[in-house]
């Protein structure tokens, strides 16, 4: 899905628009675009220790959400299970790659 997104913002060869523009009508707006797979702090109210506790989740962007204008997540828990969620609010480190099982 992520790809597709890309791919429909991007120009081609053969025609000087992109699918986007000629789908809307208007250019597409290309500053939400991130880096797969880097490294994010995800903004975390909900910590039990409040605002004495962490504010930020380390996590991996995943991909783009298919219903909102928001960024889908991987977790790594502390019980070790993965969870995926989204969010907006997030600081992306764009040159921060985790190396493999490392989104802890």
């Amino acid at each position: 899905m992520t790809a597709i997104y890309v791919l429909n913002r991007v120009s081609m060869e053969s025609v000087e628009t992109t699918p986007y523009e000629l789908w809307t009508g208007r250019k597409p707006d290309l500053s939400v675009l991130r880096p797969w797979g880097c490294t994010t702090y995800v903004h975390d109210p909900s910590h039990k220790y409040g605002t004495l506790g962490p504010k930020g989740k380390k996590c991996i962007f995943v991909r783009y959400s298919e219903t909102s204008k928001r960024f889908v997540f991987m977790w790594l828990q502390e019980s070790g299970s993965i969870t995926e969620f989204e969010s907006r609010d997030v600081t992306f480190l764009e040159s921060e790659f985790p190396n493999r099982g490392g989104i802890g």
